[in-house]
């Protein structure tokens, strides 16, 4: 997965709209882009934003995986952790 921008020039000015796009290979063989997301004018901020995120979802930040939802897999609930038991007596 990638951000792409198409530009637009409009009344003089130029735009950029940005997507998510993911390659993907169709039952031909040929790699064909599909839009994922689209997520309109962006600023520079928000774009780096959505690169990290692609990052992360790629897994390519190092040796370190970030997890989304890191409390998924986990053995003790947060009531274990709270109260100090599971069992509902």
């Amino acid at each position: 997965m990638f951000v792409r921008a198409k530009r637009r020039f409009k009344d003089g000015k130029e735009h950029r709209y940005w997507s998510v796009v993911e390659n993907c290979r169709n039952r031909d063989g040929r790699v064909v882009q599909r839009q994922v997301l689209y997520l309109g004018e962006i600023n520079d901020g928000q774009r780096a934003a959505w690169c990290r995120s692609i990052e992360v979802l790629r897994g390519i930040r190092g040796r370190r995986r970030s997890r989304f939802f890191p409390m998924i897999g986990k053995r003790r609930s947060w009531t274990a952790r709270r109260f100090g038991s599971t069992s509902r007596t």
